[in-house]
């Protein structure tokens, strides 16, 4: 183990030692321990870290009111253990974990609240990935508005609802929707970070993809950006 996990390894130790096996002085250190093995990339046992962030959420469980924000935190956490994990049902695993964190932070800050909006743009991709394409389609929609609010009409966060809009609308074969959301998203991102930005830039390779489609040439022959 690294030096980092030895002593995390010992502080778990003295803590069980001296404050028992569920003390709240260990979420931390599971937590740590967990990023700690995330972190080691190709060589990362993400299982290993799964059992951390587990181990991290069941003593918010039992240490904490239901409902309160330390659980939504572990939850996300593990949330993403399990979507960077190599375990079966790992995806679904973390989509239930999203939704308990959803939930306890759509009680605890409101619904349109930046941290609500975040962990539901978590779960919006994580959607994709499970190939629900139309429910997150759905979240980003009846999300675009409160984020509007929350984060102004022109911000990174709405920019990025309008790219992921349209590239789930291009792997549906969806031209026009798509190339609609990316021209936003574009416009967006040219304007916070300039045209010449990794992500606009990414995002206008993709508009000149659909734009060369005949579907969309055909009704759109002068198109530049």
């Amino acid at each position: 183990p690294s030096k980092a996990a030895r002593f995390m390894e010992k502080a778990e130790d003295l803590i069980k030692e001296n404050h028992g096996e569920d003390s709240v002085q260990l979420i931390p250190v599971y937590q740590d321990l967990g990023r700690i093995e995330q972190s080691k990339g190709d060589d990362a046992d993400h299982d290993r870290a799964v059992e951390y962030f587990l181990q991290a959420h069941s003593i918010t469980g039992v240490s904490y009111e239901s409902g309160s924000v330390e659980i939504g935190r572990t939850a996300y956490a593990l949330a993403m253990a399990y979507s960077a994990s190599n375990i079966a049902e790992g995806e679904a695993s973390a989509e239930t974990y999203l939704e308990e964190c959803l939930g306890t932070y759509q009680v605890a800050y409101g619904p349109h609240h930046p941290e609500t909006l975040r962990v539901q743009d978590e779960r919006s991709r994580l959607l994709v990935r499970m190939g629900k394409q139309e429910e997150a389609l759905e979240a980003l929609r009846s999300n675009l508005r409160p984020k509007m609010e929350a984060f102004g009409e022109y911000s990174e966060e709405v920019a990025e609802s309008y790219q992921l809009s349209g590239t789930i609308r291009l792997t549906q074969g969806k031209m026009e929707p798509a190339l609609k959301s990316l021209k936003k998203a574009h416009m967006i991102q040219s304007n916070l970070f300039g045209a010449g930005h990794k992500k606009a830039k990414a995002t206008q390779q993709l508009i000149d993809m659909i734009v060369k489609t005949p579907s969309v040439a055909a009704k759109e022959p002068s198109t530049n950006s």
